[in-house]
């Protein structure tokens, strides 16, 4: 697909429009404007424009800036201060210009600026845009719908084998082995987080057999960093995961 003279992955046209959705249904459910948001989605992409102007690569519509710079504002508090969110973002593109392994980003960009950027300031992840919409009694994650997202970038099985061993370990850790258990489980997993972030494909396996370990293996680490109160244990999780797998695609493992 071209636009603006430049051919793009549907992929990214898709995250950028589910971002923009949950961005403002999450928004009007809070009744507050996304300050964060705003900034980190002009800054994000400005950012990826000066590196490319700075080491004489050719300009090009920053999709990727603008996809990071979203998951910034929807994931920092709606209230960060502006200082955080810039070093966020600054943050993020360096590693994914800077940080790289076989002409490959090793990092998650967002990730990793938000453990930078907020870290800094000791601001914890909220995860806003993630609302729910309640129906029946329940609140639904509204980020299942990323499961589009997830889809066009062949990362869905990365995905559901984080939902699934994340489900079944909260279900053994609260002893509550029944399908009601399941399905607190289940309402309880952060679906913008395994289906937006964990299915970068640029720091995530290609195959479904490596995806499946992949997804299984983050979801482990998660829960061990939970269950020992770690802060950021997300963002942790995930940028472990982008090590080992970073370190199997260099050694040339076969399961990558």
């Amino acid at each position: 697909m071209k636009l603006f003279g430049q051919a793009v992955a549907s992929m990214y046209l898709w995250v950028i429009a589910l971002l923009l959705l949950l961005a403002a249904y999450s928004a009007y459910t809070l009744h507050q404007f996304p300050f964060s948001l705003v900034i980190a989605a002009i800054l994000a992409p400005l950012v990826e424009l000066a590196i490319l102007y700075a080491t004489k690569k050719p300009l090009k519509v920053p999709w990727s800036g603008m996809i990071t710079g979203l998951i910034i504002g929807e994931v920092a508090p709606i209230t960060t201060p502006v200082l955080a969110i810039t070093i966020a973002c600054i943050a993020a593109m360096l590693s994914k210009y800077f940080i790289r392994l076989k002409s490959s980003n090793v990092f998650n960009p967002a990730t990793l600026g938000m453990l930078v950027g907020l870290g800094l300031f000791a601001i914890g992840d909220e995860w806003w845009g993630a609302a729910g919409i309640s129906l029946y009694g329940l609140a639904i994650p509204a980020s299942i719908v990323l499961v589009i997202a997830a889809y066009e970038a062949s990362r869905l099985v990365t995905a559901l084998s984080f939902i699934i061993s994340i489900t079944v370990l909260s279900i053994l850790l609260s002893g509550s082995v029944s399908l009601s258990g399941a399905g607190i489980a289940l309402l309880g997993v952060n679906y913008f987080f395994a289906l937006l972030m964990m299915a970068d494909p640029k720091t995530s396996p290609h195959s479904n057999r490596a995806q499946a370990v992949y997804g299984a293996g983050v979801g482990v680490l998660y829960a061990f960093l939970a269950v020992l109160g770690i802060a950021y244990s997300y963002f942790l999780a995930l940028l472990l995961g982008n090590i080992l797998f970073a370190f199997y695609r260099y050694k040339g493992r076969k399961i990558f």
